[in-house]
């Protein structure tokens, strides 16, 4: 059976988010700042919350900046955060 590939396939983005937000709710060490970064798609920035409370530290601590509809949160093992684009 012959099958080719769709360049314009969607990624599943449920399943990415699902395991992103597993990853964001591993326990982190004691010291650490408990901070929940979250990706708003509707005015393209990102936010930082108090992981514990759900305050707000920074409801726009990414403001623009290229952002063009933030989807995705990615943190390395180096504090480097990567936001995925669903406009871009």
């Amino acid at each position: 059976m012959n099958r080719t590939t769709n360049p314009h396939r969607q990624l599943p983005w449920n399943r990415i988010l699902l395991v992103m937000l597993g990853i964001s709710l591993i326990p982190a060490p004691a010291r650490a700042r408990q901070v929940l970064l979250v990706a708003n798609n509707g005015n393209n920035t990102v936010g930082a919350y108090n992981a514990v409370t759900g305050a707000a530290i920074n409801a726009a601590f990414i403001n623009g900046q290229g952002l063009n509809g933030p989807t995705g949160l990615v943190v390395d093992g180096n504090n480097h955060l990567f936001v995925a684009n669903d406009g871009n």
